[in-house]
């Protein structure tokens, strides 16, 4: 970002709260990184072999959610269930115009969609100069929540985001102000760098703003992911949300 944007982003900040919630969203395309996509839709299976993923996985889970080896030789050998679960959620990711990951799309109540790609840091970054070169997490949802009374047109996009289920994996309220749904890749350096922030958000605006993370590994470059998020959904389905959430800060961090 050049300082010409960078003086025209600090002074959007200062003017009236709808201006503010335009020029954060804008400044959203400007991103930390992402990983790219490319293919279409088809079938998509897991490449890791088991053995490899076992030596990765099993102590790490182990240590962290109290399965043992059993449990785990069950989510790896009856895993067709837990295979289609990833599928749907990566096939949603596509529908909805993920490309890369992090992938972040702000639903408000009233179906309003805004998407906010790339791992943005939770505070605004900003220069030894005092400018801003990075509008964070906090500062989009902060103008975000206090608009919503105002019209959010002119920076909503008509997004197919497949609707919340129970199926879904929820951080927070489902009745909350704003959901916000995470396409990610559990391998994905970027999506390890967003983590902390989304469980900062859900924690600084408790019962405004929940979180449902779904997944979208990217196989070109993160072979591994797939079968991980597998696990997870395995973990979900026999241990519980709470257990799918610590094995995700498991792998993450």
């Amino acid at each position: 970002m050049n300082n010409e944007n960078l003086k025209d982003s600090s002074r959007a900040m200062s003017k009236s709260t709808t201006i503010i919630v335009a020029s954060v969203i804008i400044a959203g395309a400007i991103v930390i990184g992402s990983a790219i996509l490319s293919g279409e839709k088809g079938g998509v299976i897991s490449t890791t072999k088991n053995s490899d993923l076992k030596a990765q996985v099993g102590t790490i889970t182990k240590k962290e959610i109290g399965i043992d080896e059993t449990f785990l030789e069950k989510c790896l050998s009856e895993s067709q269930k837990y295979q289609d679960l990833v599928n749907e959620d990566f096939f949603s990711g596509k529908v909805a115009g993920a490309k890369g990951t992090p992938y972040n799309i702000i639903l408000l109540k009233d179906g309003t969609t805004i998407v906010i790609p790339g791992a943005l840091p939770f505070e605004d970054e900003i220069s030894p100069e005092g400018e801003i070169v990075m509008i964070g997490m906090k500062s989009r949802i902060s103008a975000i929540l206090s608009s919503q009374s105002k019209d959010l047109s002119s920076i909503a996009e008509d997004i197919n985001l497949s609707p919340i289920t129970k199926d879904d994996h929820l951080m927070g309220s489902e009745n909350s102000e704003i959901i916000i749904v995470e396409y990610s890749d559990i391998d994905c350096p970027f999506c390890k760098r967003f983590h902390p922030t989304m469980e900062k958000i859900v924690k600084e605006f408790s019962g405004q703003v929940a979180w449902v993370y779904r997944h979208f590994p990217i196989d070109e470059l993160h072979p591994e992911a797939r079968k991980k998020a597998e696990i997870s959904e395995c973990i979900a389905d026999l241990k519980g949300e709470e257990a799918f959430w610590k094995y995700l800060e498991s792998v993450i961090y």
